[in-house]
């Protein structure tokens, strides 16, 4: 059989060999810095992201073609997956099982922060979000974004590709996808509302418009990049911020 035509497969081994920048404060207090795997980095995002969802968690998947990405499981069932919240064990595994699915395909990989109701992609499926989000994508624009996390750390930083990074920052509580204003009847969107405040505080240009983070990340179904294969993506928290809550042990951490 010929193999000039032969597409190349992914070397899974050195995927799991390669360590990637990490920092992490563990829930003792102590901050772990040090290289991990890329799953290990995909499972502290995940985990961070969705222990205490309650419904349906979206991962999508998507690849380039002609320096374009199309991702293409928005509209896939099979694409949304039960939070940690909703007492399945195996919550976390299963959402890692799909993304190293698609990752040793050599696609991209996106999580989607807000949770969905029902498994679809759009923003009428979103129930509500523990985080809001921003995407700072050009590297002119992360002095500003430094200066912010110096006074409102977050909860979880990472660089997406040079130059490149989101933030996360956990709620109290949960923020609603949609509000109806009992005196006036009117349907408020929250979520958009938090992030458009967000980004027009990180910056804006002569003509008023954002000019550090992305606008169009503000869209409460959005879904932000996960680690995948040849991404050089940091992942961890502000070392200003102690994450009791996310309970990360060393030994965790190292996935030991």
């Amino acid at each position: 059989m010929p193999t000039a035509t032969a597409a190349p497969v992914p070397d899974r081994t050195r995927s799991q060999r390669d360590g990637l920048r990490c920092r992490v404060r563990l829930a003792d207090g102590r901050v772990f810095a040090g290289e991990l795997a890329p799953e290990r980095h995909r499972a502290l995002q995940l985990g961070m992201l969705h222990e205490h969802s309650v419904g349906l968690v979206e991962l999508a998947a998507g690849s380039r073609r002609d320096g374009r990405l199309q991702i293409t499981t928005r509209r896939r069932s099979d694409h949304f997956l039960p939070g940690g919240a909703n007492g399945e064990q195996g919550w976390l595994a299963a959402l890692l099982e799909l993304a190293e699915h698609h990752a040793l395909r050599g696609e991209e990989l996106f999580v989607a922060p807000a949770v969905r109701a029902a498994a679809r992609g759009e923003k009428e499926a979103v129930s509500e979000t523990r985080f809001l989000w921003v995407d700072v994508d050009e590297p002119d624009g992360r002095p500003a974004l430094w200066a912010f996390l110096a006074e409102r750390p977050c909860h979880l930083l990472v660089e997406s590709s040079p130059g490149r990074a989101h933030a996360y920052w956990k709620l109290d509580e949960p923020l609603p996808a949609t509000v109806v204003i009992a005196s006036t009847g009117e349907l408020v969107e929250p979520i958009e509302r938090a992030h458009l405040r967000l980004i027009h505080h990180l910056g804006t240009g002569a003509d008023g418009k954002p000019n550090v983070a992305d606008p169009a990340c503000a869209e409460r179904s959005r879904v932000m990049r996960l680690l995948s294969v040849g991404r050089a993506i940091t992942a961890g928290v502000s070392p200003a911020r102690s994450l009791a809550d996310a309970s990360v042990t060393e030994a965790e951490a190292r996935d030991e």
